[in-house]
C-alpha cells in the first residue's frame, strides 16, 4: 500500500476554535455599596446614594419617616465642593450628595 505524502504535506495543522462569544460578553455589573459620611444635625451619618431627598434627610435628622400634620421641616445643605456649595431643600427635591456633606434640619411647629 502506498501513501500520498502530499496529502498529508498539505493539510495545515489544527488551529484552536475561534473564541467564542460567551466569553467576550460583558459581565453583567454588580454595584458596590460604598458609604460615606454625612453631617445631619451635627451627626454622623453613613450614607450610600447618589441623592437624598427632603424626607430622607428628615428621616435621618429624627429616625421618623413621617412627620406630624402640625409640623412642617426647614432643611438646609451646605457642601465644600465647587459644584454644589449650598441651597434649600422644599418638600419633594432631591439633591447630590457627596461625602462630608453637611445638611441642617430645622423642625417648625405649625400653629
Amino acid at each position: 500500500m502506498h501513501l500520498n505524502n502530499t496529502f498529508f504535506m498539505k493539510t495545515q495543522p489544527l488551529q484552536p476554535p475561534p473564541t467564542s462569544l460567551s466569553s467576550e460578553r460583558i459581565k453583567p455589573r454588580i454595584r458596590e455599596y460604598k458609604f460615606f459620611n454625612i453631617i445631619v444635625n451635627g451627626r454622623m451619618r453613613l450614607f450610600n446614594e447618589k441623592t437624598i431627598s427632603f424626607s430622607g434627610v428628615i428621616a435621618l435628622a429624627f429616625n421618623a419617616a413621617a412627620a406630624k400634620k402640625c409640623e412642617s421641616f426647614s432643611v438646609a445643605y451646605r457642601n465644600d465642593k465647587e459644584n454644589i456649595p449650598e441651597g434649600v431643600l422644599k418638600n419633594g427635591d432631591f439633591v447630590a450628595v457627596r461625602p462630608g456633606m453637611t445638611f441642617v434640619v430645622e423642625r417648625i411647629l405649625k400653629l
